[in-house]
């Protein structure tokens, strides 16, 4: 094998090396991006529950103060 094909062979690999680490970070953005979403879904539900029971404490204060009548 002449230096030229030797070359030539070590860029086709060093291209195709190349193309398949950025398929793989693309696949890695991706479902980075996914598991985030969820995340965010998860931290959003939580936060309206906090809200929801929040409400229902200060209702629940609400009654208990007028049935004692302040």
């Amino acid at each position: 094998m002449s230096s030229e094909q030797f070359i030539s062979l070590r860029k086709r690999r060093c291209l195709k090396g190349f193309e398949l680490s950025q398929r793989l970070g693309y696949l890695v953005i991706e479902e980075l991006s996914v598991a985030l979403d969820q995340v965010l879904k998860m931290k959003e539900k939580e936060k309206k529950k906090m809200v929801k029971e929040k409400s229902f404490w200060q209702e629940r204060e609400r009654t208990k103060k007028s049935l004692m009548g302040e």
